[in-house]
């Protein structure tokens, strides 16, 4: 690995934890001379990073030490005294990425979550305690089959967050039983903290509320909203109303599929469709506030927006997200044709004015199914994969095998089989192709490359090329150009 995500592993740059005197202002370097890759919370998805003892006398973190550029990155549970001294990494060889470390009230235990395979990102995130007096490890979910997302020492159990059909929904465990009984399910809950009148606090959102601060009373499940922060921003906004149902996808498998309809959506007749398909692939479009996807967005000019969960889709057990291993285009298709079917024989999608949409693996389902059915009138492809051996520029070619079936020099008519551009004269679809310079999961070569194909067969493309983004589209003037781009695209291709 040489780079990771957007940024250049070669340039000798490291991450450190030190400790500030605030009287003296002095900084202390608590790992000197050892190569992380590791950073504190500054955004949502590394708040898993750290947590010191309840003593002050401690430091555990979650860290990527880099040997070379040949290793496969797994992050470590280590930790070091506040003075400084060894590092031990507390967690052991075998196991994959381990993370979110969390002390209990009394310090004598230290939990954490991990995988088994350090080569599948989406292997299933148990959780593991270690008694720090006697170095013994304990894993308390291993039969669990749901992923552990995050964890709160309460009392003497733990209250953790973990997705369950298309929710990410609150649970508590007690160490001593046996699997962990949920306490209640309102969209999608994160950072569950534990307050002193036994209720919980947490982050909560869902698809017609953005993200508030609510209470949990674990005694019946009820959520109170604590904080209104968007309530005068919204206060003239009118949302879609969500429907959630299932169809009978690939294999006879039960699907989920949420549906968001237009605001003031009329039943009298049938409206366009767009499907909004998930990245991942082992991910899901779940109750959730999506700030780059955001469903009513798509939703309110008038369109009927479907969110299918389809295999390889997390929250409904492992052998459900693995069955798509080595045939990333196989049941997701037919699970979204499914989906598609159902919504025209109820009347609610209008079958000759329905688009695709998605990005990441979203994107790459979108091109694959762009050369298999001229269904959809229009297309968008975000940051789509769609040259599966191209794949090897990735800043994740350990492990990416699973997904494409084989290596290139193995068996490259496997690779192919499922490879998007090896499929290309069934390119019919007017698509706009979105890519971030600075993507380096997909790299930006795999979007220029549909583009070309497209443009070379003379199907009505358009390129919109970011060069200070990544994988996602985040800086807020460019994020508003990216749905200006997408609602304008999906005007043109789905009026009447």
């Amino acid at each position: 690995v040489y780079r990771f995500w957007d940024t250049w592993l070669t340039d000798g740059e490291t991450w450190h934890p030190f400790v500030l005197d605030p009287s003296t202002g002095d900084l202390a370097d608590l790992t000197p001379g050892r190569n992380w890759w590791w950073r504190l919370p500054t955004q949502g998805d590394q708040a898993d990073a750290y947590d010191i003892s309840p003593d002050g006398s401690e430091i555990s973190f979650s860290a990527w030490e880099i040997a070379d550029q040949s290793s496969v990155p797994v992050w470590r549970i280590y930790s070091v005294s506040i003075g400084g001294g060894e590092v031990t990494c507390l967690t052991p060889e075998s196991t994959g990425d381990a993370s979110w470390p969390r002390y209990t009230s009394d310090g004598a235990e230290l939990a954490y979550l991990f995988q088994r395979e350090p080569d599948y990102y989406a292997d299933r995130r148990r959780l593991a305690i270690i008694d720090r007096a006697t170095d013994q490890h304990r894993v308390l979910t291993e039969g669990w089959d749901n992923s552990t997302l995050t964890v709160t020492p309460a009392g003497t159990g733990f209250v953790i967050t973990a997705e369950k059909a298309g929710r990410t929904s609150l649970f508590h465990l007690d160490p001593e039983g046996d699997e962990p009984v949920l306490l209640t399910e309102h969209g999608t809950l994160s950072n569950p903290f534990p307050a002193p009148d036994g209720t919980i606090l947490v982050r909560h959102q869902s698809l017609t509320q953005p993200p508030e601060l609510g209470r949990i009373d674990p005694a019946d499940g009820s959520l109170e909203r604590v904080t209104h922060f968007t309530a005068g921003v919204l206060e003239d906004v009118e949302f879609g109303a969500v429907e959630e149902f299932t169809v009978e996808g690939a294999e006879g498998h039960e699907v989920q599929v949420f549906v968001v309809h237009p605001p003031e959506a009329s039943s009298d007749s049938p409206l366009p469709l767009v499907h909004m398909i998930h990245g991942g692939p082992h991910a899901t479009f779940g109750d959730t506030w999506h700030f780059r996807w955001n469903a009513q967005a798509f939703a309110a000019p008038g369109y009927v927006v479907a969110m299918v969960n389809f295999h390889g889709s997390t929250s409904f057990g492992d052998s459900f997200a693995r069955s798509i291993h080595g045939r990333w285009g196989d049941q997701p298709t037919v699970d979204i044709l499914a989906a598609t079917d159902s919504l025209i024989e109820r009347g609610i999608a209008d079958p000759e004015r329905m688009a695709i949409t998605g990005g990441s693996y979203g994107g790459y389902l979108t091109a694959w199914m762009m050369s298999q059915t001229d269904r959809f009138r229009c297309a968008v492809a975000h940051a789509a994969v769609t040259n599966l051996g191209g794949m090897y520029a990735t800043d994740m070619t350990y492990g990416f095998s699973r997904s494409r079936g084989a290596e290139v020099w193995e068996d490259p008519a496997r690779v192919d089989r499922w490879s998007p551009s090896a499929h290309a004269s069934g390119y019919n679809t007017p698509t706009l192709v979105i890519h971030g310079e600075r993507d380096y999961r997909v790299p930006v070569t795999q979007g220029l490359e549909l583009y070309g194909v497209l443009k070379s067969k003379g199907v009505p493309a358009r390129l919109v090329y970011f060069p200070d983004e990544n994988h996602w589209i985040l800086k807020p003037q460019n994020s508003l150009v990216w749905y200006q781009e997408v609602h304008d695209w999906l005007a043109q291709w789905l009026a009447e």
